[in-house]
């Protein structure tokens, strides 16, 4: 019996598995992104969302005229609304091995002094 030649390839969207640990000072995050890089990766922050976004295309090497073809584009995507007030400037991502690591510190408002002008 020949296989069945697949002329279009399925498209899966992947929710990666989180950790989320917050203090004081920052949220870190670390997502399960297999098989990507940082080249396949894309991360962005706006109005106190958080988008992280990936694309694994899958393929064989060979190119036969016939077959069963099981590979498929994979597209990841997680979104977190953050509350707190972000240091966008200062946000760091890491990869390695698959797993994406960002540091998002937050903005330290510090206390202050106020000054009293004596007025006549």
């Amino acid at each position: 019996m020949a296989a069945q030649q697949t002329e279009t390839k399925s498209r899966t969207i992947h929710r990666p598995c989180v950790d989320i640990a917050e203090s004081e000072k920052r949220i870190e995050l670390w997502l399960e992104m297999p098989g990507l890089d940082e080249n396949s990766t894309e991360i962005s922050f706006e109005k106190n969302t958080l988008t992280i976004k990936g694309n694994l295309t899958e393929s064989c090497s060979a190119e036969p005229d016939s077959g069963l073809f099981e590979y498929e584009t994979v597209d990841f995507e997680r979104k977190f609304e953050i509350a707190a007030d972000v240091d966008v400037d200062e946000i760091q991502a890491t990869m390695k091995d698959g797993l994406l690591h960002l540091l998002v510190p937050k903005k330290i408002e510090s206390a202050r002094k106020i000054a009293i002008e004596k007025r006549d």
